[in-house]
C-alpha cells in the first residue's frame, strides 16, 4: 500500500486516452488522526504541476473514498502528484495511506460531457 510522509509526494502516472474532463476518486487513511478530537490531514494534489487541490482527510483511520474533479486534460499520458500539507494538517498526522486510485476522463464527444464541462455549476 503506497503512503505519504510529511516532507515526500506520491506520483501516479495516468493516461486519458481522448481529452475530456477527467476526476479522481482516491481511498486514503491518515492514521493517528480523528474528526471526532477535530483533528484531520490535509493532502493537496496537483495535475503536472498546476491546478493545486486539498482533501481534508476526515475519516481518521478508516479508509474512505474521496473525489476531485481535475478539470479538462488532454489525451495521453498525465501525472498526479499527491503530498501532505504539514500547515494545514493536525500535529498527530505523521503518515497517509493510499489504498485505492481510480482515473475516469469522459471524452470530448461524449454524448454526457456538456455537464461535465460545466461541473460543478449546472
Amino acid at each position: 500500500m503506497p503512503y505519504i510522509e510529511p516532507g515526500t509526494a506520491w506520483e501516479y502516472a495516468f493516461g486519458a486516452g481522448a481529452p475530456g474532463e477527467t476526476w479522481v476518486e482516491l481511498s486514503m487513511a491518515a492514521p493517528g488522526t480523528s474528526w471526532a478530537r477535530g483533528e484531520a490531514a490535509v493532502v493537496a494534489l496537483d495535475v503536472d504541476g498546476t491546478d493545486r487541490q486539498e482533501v481534508i482527510l476526515a475519516a481518521g483511520d478508516e479508509h474512505a473514498g474521496y473525489r476531485r474533479l481535475l478539470g479538462r486534460l488532454s489525451g495521453g499520458i498525465h501525472l498526479l502528484r499527491l503530498w501532505i500539507d504539514v500547515g494545514l494538517s493536525a500535529p498527530p498526522t505523521s503518515v497517509v495511506e493510499i489504498s485505492g486510485i481510480r482515473t475516469f476522463t469522459v471524452p470530448e464527444d461524449h454524448p454526457a460531457s456538456a455537464p461535465w464541462r460545466h461541473a460543478p455549476i449546472l
